[in-house]
């Protein structure tokens, strides 16, 4: 089944001393794990097919105003779409068939497991 990955929300800010030869907006966009596989299945699928790997990420925005200088500014969230095709080539290329599950990336916060050990995210396990 297709689906959509969606990243973290990010702004953009118009820079005000910016010269000729500067951007004037800018921000940063911030890659999670569901965005990063997605991307990943996408690439891995296109090369499967011999395509060109072109991954297309839309972005939406909303036009926001900021409470104490109300300064508008651009608050975007970025996505990619997973077509059924892709995925299947990833489940193809892995070894699985339609309805297997995976698991769960781990998350950024909180214990691991590596080697059947238990770590902190202050540990480096090597």
């Amino acid at each position: 089944m297709s689906k959509r990955a969606t990243g973290e929300y990010f702004s953009v800010f118009t820079k005000k001393d910016a010269t000729d030869k500067q951007p004037t907006q800018d921000g940063s966009l911030q890659v999670n794990a569901e965005m990063l596989e997605a991307i990943t299945d996408i690439a891995r699928s296109q090369q499967m097919n011999g395509d060109p790997i072109e991954v297309k990420i839309d972005l939406g925005f909303w036009v926001q105003t900021a409470k104490e200088s109300g300064v508008k500014y651009l608050r975007g969230r970025p996505s990619v779409f997973v077509s059924d095709e892709a995925e299947e080539k990833v489940r193809q290329l892995n070894g699985h068939s339609e309805g297997d599950t995976f698991p769960e990336a781990p998350s950024a916060e909180g214990d691991y497991l590596v080697d059947n050990q238990d770590f902190d995210n202050d540990e480096i396990p090597f």
